[in-house]
């Protein structure tokens, strides 16, 4: 199961709301981080409209998109809150402090 970070959720979000292709420098422009950064999230998006049977498409100089109708949409969308509130999704510094408060309690290699 392919668990996302809170701006892969986002973008996803985008993308299942999106009829248009979107061009990935006019993503990374809207969520203020680079191009490779939204590559990067875009693998696990990708994995998790895989995991539902879906494609994610894209096409160089045209960009992203997906081909499934409205029905499905809302039901991919509906699919996303259902995993959202069985997740805890925290922020990157959030995440940081977890991961510090762990190493500085644990005893021994983690």
């Amino acid at each position: 199961m392919v668990f996302l970070t809170t701006r892969s959720h986002a973008l996803l979000k985008v993308i299942l709301d999106s009829y248009y292709p979107l061009k990935i420098k006019d993503v990374a422009r809207d969520f203020q981080v680079s191009e490779r950064t939204v590559k990067y999230d875009l693998d696990n998006v990708r994995q998790w409209l895989k995991e539902r049977n879906v494609i994610l498409h894209s096409q160089p100089n045209k960009g992203l998109w997906i081909t499934e109708e409205q029905e499905h949409r809302n039901a991919l969308k509906e699919n996303l809150q259902r995993d959202d509130s069985k997740t805890l999704i925290l922020p990157q510094k959030d995440r940081v402090k977890h991961f510090l408060f762990i190493l500085l309690l644990s005893e021994g290699y983690q």
